[in-house]
């Protein structure tokens, strides 16, 4: 496509306009790179993985059409992710998780809230954009948040050949296994149901609800999940260790279970746009124990 003298000069008076704040938007032939575009981009990528249908993978604040500056990739758009990609001069965040706090980002109970108000403000005031990919991410192959997290318990030599999320290791008490956890995963807040001496041989990841923790529960040693309803899996745990049963549960925060998938989305991204100026921003467990 022809660039005209005009054409070429704003770009030019944009780009060095930018540069001066250390923002430099990736250009088209036609002009700056706007989220929709990038985001067009990133679904062609993705690929079969992509889901049109997801209520979950859409844009959440600002304006799609406004250029993007760089890029934050996030496990969860906080006001203080957002705040802190302004700050690096990233003007479009991608979040992995909700930004108004609900699972479908829904408007009505938060709308009139003078904190999301505020949050909605800043976004549009700065020019921010926000994205999520959620459904989509999770359907990359190999499953980005179970490839990372192995990786980072160094798990993988432990997994099984045709379950990733399953694993047999040799004989380590409930407590070696929990204080792993603790240790390599970014995180404050591990709780665990079950004795600490209990000498377990397999875990596999459970659910966010009951049954798949019941399942995990009934064919290995020890589940590990995240986001768990404490009035399901944590009872159904207690009242199992009460029939006598040897098993164990490890609570981990959701921000632990899944942060370092979006470490993985950041490479991902690099690699496929290697133009493009991404930082990964953590988002960071913010709870902690007594």
């Amino acid at each position: 496509m022809h660039i005209s003298r005009r054409q070429f000069n704003k770009l030019a008076m944009t780009s060095c306009a930018l540069a001066a704040t250390g923002a430099v938007p990736p250009v088209f032939a036609d002009g700056p790179m706007t989220a929709q575009q990038l985001v067009d981009k990133i679904i062609n990528l993705m690929g079969p993985a992509w889901n049109g249908a997801s209520y979950r993978d859409t844009f959440k604040m600002g304006n799609p059409n406004t250029p993007v500056n760089g890029v934050a990739s996030c496990f969860m758009s906080t006001f203080d992710v957002i705040k802190r990609a302004h700050e690096k001069g990233l003007n479009f965040v991608i979040t992995h998780e909700p930004t108004m706090w609900t699972d479908q980002d829904f408007l009505p109970p938060v709308q009139n809230d003078p904190l999301f108000k505020l949050k909605l403000e800043y976004v549009n005031d700065n020019k921010m954009i926000v994205w999520r990919t959620h459904d989509s991410w999770h359907k990359m192959q190999p499953e980005p948040m179970n490839t990372s997290q192995n990786k980072q318990l160094d798990w993988d030599k432990y997994a099984l050949p045709d379950n990733p999320r399953m694993y047999h290791f040799p004989p380590q008490s409930l407590k070696s296994v929990s204080n792993q956890v603790a240790e390599m995963l970014p995180t404050g807040s591990v709780r665990v149901v079950g004795d600490p001496e209990f000498q377990a041989r397999s875990l596999t990841h459970g659910g966010h609800g009951i049954s798949g923790n019941v399942e995990g529960l009934e064919a290995v040693d020890v589940v590990m999940s995240g986001e768990v309803r404490e009035w399901e899996t944590v009872e159904y745990g207690r009242d199992l260790l009460a029939t006598g049963r040897k098993k164990g549960l490890v609570i981990i925060s959701h921000e632990s279970n899944e942060e370092t998938g979006m470490v993985l989305f950041a490479s991902w991204f690099k690699e496929k746009f290697p133009g493009i100026r991404l930082e990964d921003v953590p988002t960071t467990d913010r709870l902690w124990t007594l």
